[in-house]
């Protein structure tokens, strides 16, 4: 479980001083990190007050995205997600009404588990069907891409 102060439901504004630090401290992390490789197996080795630290790739990719948002002046709110979802969650993540989520389990497009009368679905299982499912939506756009090539048609 997170610490507290990590996750956080107050919405904050920031400062133009907050913007131009967390520029400065983009930059900084540009600088040092911008070629390193990224991935889910890479660890990018840290220095804080001369005390080495350790920090997988996916999770500085994930600070530096929080410190761009900040840079431009955004506001930021971190939250965690249970890895068991409702049927309501999934939808709310997928972006799609819960009767269509309960239609994809139902036709066993998308695992699920039943406790008591409800049904749970993995966030694992969420994430894998969206990566899927927008792998398959970007191959039937480039389809109809060179269809409209092919046909010279102009739009």
């Amino acid at each position: 479980m997170a610490p507290a102060s990590v996750l956080t439901t107050e919405l904050k504004v920031p400062e133009l001083y907050d913007s131009d630090e967390a520029h400065k401290v983009l930059e900084q992390l540009t600088e040092s990190f911008g070629a390193a490789p990224r991935g889910r197996s890479h660890i990018l080795r840290v220095s804080i007050d001369n005390e080495a630290v350790q920090v997988p790739a996916y999770l500085m990719d994930f600070f530096t995205g929080v410190l761009e948002e900040v840079a431009r002046g955004n506001a930021v709110t971190v939250g965690g997600i249970d890895p068991e979802l409702t049927t309501q969650q999934a939808a709310d993540l997928l972006k799609v009404s819960r009767p269509y989520l309960v239609k994809l389990i139902d036709t066993d497009q998308l695992p699920h588990r039943r406790v008591g009368n409800r049904r749970k679905v993995l966030l694992a299982d969420i994430l894998d069907y969206k990566r899927n499912d927008d792998l398959y939506r970007r191959r039937v756009l480039d389809e109809l891409t060179r269809e409209a090539e092919d046909l010279q048609l102009d739009y």
